[in-house]
């Protein structure tokens, strides 16, 4: 019963969103993804109601996708295989967005992007490598793998990656912060 319900009023919220914004996801759809993948497998949508929900039916859909949109689907996807094809177009939406723009590091968006993409564990190192060349990051004679590395050891830019958090503790650090 409890399943039934979760998953009936998730999709109501799903609906209800994407009637109301025609396919716009806003920021507590994101919140919602992320506390589904929290529930557990179960939980989990089908790459096919992922793919509805953010309007992917085509592959030149996924370059309209933001950053807060990337960045949710990769964390909540992972290394899931069920998920490989939207994977896949993701990293080569990535590759589309910094392939497009002549001065990458002047948008935020971007920069944001590129730190949490090459820290992003679920990325694929030659996308990551793409990044890197794409964005000229890389000075003359320095290797991109040890770019890559030097990145990385940060281990955390603006998203944390670890999917293991407690997901419960976040929510009572925010409910016992003030807003201001």
């Amino acid at each position: 019963m409890i399943y039934s319900k979760i998953t009936q009023d998730i999709d109501n919220i799903f609906i209800d969103n994407q009637r109301k914004n025609k396919n716009k996801i806003n920021v507590e759809i994101l919140n919602i993804l992320i506390a589904l993948k929290k529930l557990g497998d179960n939980y989990l949508l089908t790459e096919k109601r992922i793919l509805n929900l953010f309007n992917l039916d085509k592959e030149e859909n996924y370059n309209g996708l933001n950053y807060f949109q990337v960045i949710t689907i990769l964390y909540y996807i992972e290394n899931d295989d069920r998920y490989s094809e939207i994977k896949i177009n993701i990293e080569k939406a990535i590759i589309n967005k910094y392939d497009k723009d002549e001065d990458t590091f002047a948008k935020s968006e971007l920069v944001l992007l590129f730190f949490d993409i090459i820290c992003c564990p679920f990325i694929s190192e030659r996308t990551k490598r793409d990044l890197i060349k794409l964005t000229n990051f890389c000075k003359t004679g320095e290797r991109i793998d040890d770019k890559i590395k030097e990145i990385s050891i940060a281990k955390k830019w603006f998203v944390d990656w670890d999917t293991d958090i407690d997901l419960e503790r976040i929510l009572k650090k925010k409910e016992w912060g003030s807003s201001y």
